[in-house]
């Protein structure tokens, strides 16, 4: 006959605890005070892993370069206990954008038959920036629990003499790797920088009437979702009369959304140093458009300038 190695069972009001001859292990409250106490002792190493876990979601395990990636840790717990967080990801090869996370309190998720709590430890959009395999950092996340010292009886936690102590588990999740592919040679535009996603472009002055020597300026409007990062000004062909300056960015995008969507603003300041009429030619700008999987360019109309002759100086 086996030796039964169960010294003894308590009852606190969160937690049934067993102490083993080694382990102490914790198992989820029943619902009921008249529910049968399990006959078996599960392993420490089960229970955790049922009720107490860190799970990585990213929206993809391939990419390409400067393709956005969405990328979240959350903990899942069953169990009362104090948790904090020890150790948060880290992203080697990626440029990281935060997504605000305003709603701190846990929601209530299904998982296999179960309910847990679930909380969202750090969400973040993550631009590969080198091609090959990335791993995704670890979050790990310290629990403790106050459980009674190994031999107490029940005589003892009746008589108030029971001593507890504190126990800490501690819960990682498992990698993840992310493939990051390059853009394809083939039909690659000149003047690609690198955007992925679906964008529109428009441009226009402030002042289609000018006058020579007074300050204009060119607006041009990249706008739709993707990545916004490696979105760059585009050339503009100016007339060989137009003394430019540089221009001023100004970025319009929801970073709490998923893709990314909003605007990319340039300000080019010019001056005419002529009368005459001035053509600005067809802005262009490209994209890797990754719901076709192809190169994409959108290009703005001309713009015509009638510019009068300089005002006198006085």
């Amino acid at each position: 006959m086996k030796k039964n190695l169960l010294h003894s069972i308590f009852f606190i009001p969160t937690l049934f605890i067993f102490f083993h001859a080694h382990t102490q292990i914790l198992i989820p409250k029943p619902k009921a005070n008249n529910q049968e106490i399990p006959e078996k002792i599960l392993p420490e190493t089960l229970i955790i892993e049922g009720n107490l876990f860190v799970k990585l979601i990213a929206s993809k395990t391939s990419c390409m370069v400067n393709e956005p990636v969405l990328v979240t840790y959350k903990f899942y717990t069953r169990l009362n206990a104090q948790a904090k967080v020890s150790e948060l990801p880290t992203f080697t090869g990626c440029s990281v954008q935060e997504m605000a996370t305003e709603n701190t309190f846990p929601e209530i998720e299904e998982m296999n038959g179960r309910t847990f709590k679930s909380y969202i430890i750090r969400k973040v959009l993550l631009y590969p920036l080198q091609i090959g395999e990335i791993v995704l950092g670890a979050a790990t996340v310290e629990n403790t629990f106050s459980i009674y010292n190994k031999g107490t009886t029940v005589n003892d936690i009746r008589n108030g003499r029971a001593v507890t102590q504190n126990k800490t588990i501690t819960v990682s999740n498992k990698p993840i790797s992310i493939h990051v592919a390059d853009f394809p040679l083939k039909n690659k535009p000149t003047n690609f920088d690198g955007a992925v996603g679906n964008f529109t472009i428009k441009a226009m002055v402030n002042k289609r009437n000018d006058t020579a020597n007074e300050n204009n300026s060119l607006q041009i409007v990249i706008e739709g979702e993707g990545s916004f990062q490696n979105i760059n000004c585009p050339v503009v062909a100016w007339p060989s009369t137009i003394e430019t300056f540089e221009p001023v960015t100004t970025d319009r995008v929801n970073k709490v959304t998923y893709p990314t969507s909003g605007a990319k603003i340039f300000d080019l300041p010019f001056i005419a140093k002529t009368k005459g009429q001035l053509t600005i030619p067809a802005i262009s700008f490209s994209f890797y458009d990754m719901q076709t999987h192809t190169y994409k360019t959108v290009q703005t109309e001309s713009i015509t300038i009638d510019v009068a002759a300089a005002k006198p100086v006085t």
